[in-house]
């Protein structure tokens, strides 16, 4: 039993709790893991301690996490274990119905759900251990991690995390499974940019290969006629088995798909560095207002010299009250200047930041645009592939995070509801306003007095006198035809 003290030192108490949690182990593991079809079984019986699960949609991952998570408790007792989604919603949507499965079907696993001090554990009672389920959405969220032991970690959809994903695996989760020598486990669907940790440890291509299961919903025998519940799917959205959405979503295939992207940034295009960006630029700040989710802060800048307009940072943050976003903003006005024009989402509570900002801060903001958001979308994801918006990525993380994974949903009809667009949004807002901003410079011509200028200034004032001629003629003929 991987980290567990010598059971001869224990006291009597807790070595007959050992005892009968081992008696009770054989019996409870035939249970659930005879539910388990051949390929959840391979990855259960998988004794690697890094390893993936690489699977196409609703092809039963939840079902195998809990089953994995729970088996690895009942030889840990009284330890901890984590499983992580985008958020702790998500962690308890996405496992709820597994856990009142293993509920009905095996009691005496003891299995409770409850928040604890604000924190969402589903405990393994016959064990007495814990299963902490969390939420990761952003950067911000990874510390909240260090500190503990544990003796599994599950991170599912790993295809939705940014960048952040390999700082909460190498920095954080890592050492935290040194104590019980314990195992990590990613498990998702391919991403539309095969990039990042996940696509690495599941091809081995830019770093280890890790040990990788792979099935689709076509193998999970617990949904029936898969095959004709998918090919409607693809009637209605116009799909074929070529289509890089259904070998992603539908056959668990790494296909880079740029088109699925509603912002397709590329690092080799987008990239800018602080060294290029040009003097007198004019700023626009976009505010993406939220609560419980994030507030998100985008600067843009631009140059009448240049069509190319440049992201200049962004960042977010959850939970800030108006007087800490007034506080934000007033920063930002510190940094770039009075002329900083601030756009602010103004819908729902972000009325309210808004007035809060003009009344009490004194701050100048106005509402952003956010009528025809789909037309602008196109326009924005244009700009990107021509490479005329440049993004200066060290300071933007959180916004290349998102926009790396923002996606439409099927049909192209709307955005997937999975992904987050807080910084996405800021970014459309102060990318919108800084529109129509620029003035190319006249062709250079010939050195004023030289033979060169004399002639172009010739032809000028010759252009100049036809036009006056024209208009002259078009009055008088207006009027002629008006007397008649």
């Amino acid at each position: 039993m991987a980290g567990l003290p010598d059971v001869s030192r224990l006291p009597p108490e807790l070595r007959a709790e050992i005892a009968r949690r081992a008696s009770m182990r054989g019996s409870a593991e035939s249970g659930f893991l005879a539910e388990l079809h051949s390929h959840q079984l391979a990855f259960i019986r998988d004794r690697a301690r890094r390893k993936a699960a690489l699977c196409s949609r609703r092809a039963g991952k939840s079902f195998l996490i809990l089953a994995w998570l729970v088996e690895g408790a009942l030889s840990d007792v009284g330890g901890l274990s984590v499983y992580v989604a985008r958020s702790k919603g998500n962690a308890r949507l996405i496992l709820t119905p597994a856990v009142d499965h293993f509920r009905q079907r095996w009691p005496e696993l003891r299995l409770t759900l409850s928040e604890v001090d604000g924190q969402l554990m589903l405990r393994v009672g016959c064990c007495s251990h814990s299963i902490w389920l969390a939420g990761a959405k952003d950067r911000s969220e990874v510390g909240k991690f260090r500190g503990s032991k544990f003796r599994r970690v599950a991170i599912d959809e790993a295809q939705e995390y940014g960048s952040y994903l390999r700082e909460l695996v190498t920095d954080v989760f890592e050492p935290a499974l040194i104590d019980k020598h314990g195992d990590l486990a990613l498990c998702g669907t391919p991403s539309p940019v095969p990039s990042g940790l996940f696509y690495e440890a599941t091809t081995g291509d830019g770093g280890p290969a890790w040990s990788t299961h792979r099935w689709t919903l076509f193998e999970n025998p617990h949904i029936r006629d898969a095959e004709s519940e998918v090919r409607a799917f693809c009637a209605q959205y116009g799909l074929n088995r070529q289509s890089a959405t259904y070998r992603r979503e539908y056959l668990g295939e790494w296909v880079r798909d740029d088109g699925s992207l509603v912002y397709p940034y590329s690092a080799e295009l987008n990239r800018a560095y602080e060294s290029e960006l040009p003097d007198g630029m004019s700023y626009v700040l976009g505010v993406d207002i939220g609560f419980t989710d994030a507030t998100a802060f985008v600067v843009v800048g631009t140059s009448p010299l240049s069509p190319t307009i440049w992201v200049l940072e962004a960042s977010k943050e959850t939970g800030l009250i108006p007087s800490v976003v007034a506080a934000r903003v007033q920063d930002f006005v510190s940094r770039y200047g009075r002329a900083l024009r601030v756009v602010v989402d103004e819908g729902g509570a972000g009325k309210g930041y808004a007035e809060e900002m003009r009344q009490r801060y004194a701050i100048r903001c106005e509402p952003a645009e956010k009528t025809k958001k789909r037309a602008y979308q196109e326009i924005v994801a244009g700009e990107l592939r021509s490479g005329t918006i440049r993004v200066v990525a060290a300071r933007c993380r959180d916004l290349v995070d998102e926009v790396s994974l923002l996606q439409w949903g099927p049909g192209h009809l709307a955005q997937d509801d999975r992904f987050e667009d807080h910084a996405s949004d800021a970014f459309l807002y102060a990318v919108r306003a800084t529109h129509s901003r620029y003035r190319p410079p006249p062709p250079p011509g010939p050195e004023r007095g030289t033979d060169e200028w004399h002639r172009a200034e010739a032809g000028r004032r010759r252009a100049e006198a036809k036009e006056r001629v024209r208009k002259q003629q078009r009055r008088l003929g207006w009027r002629g035809r008006l007397g008649r």
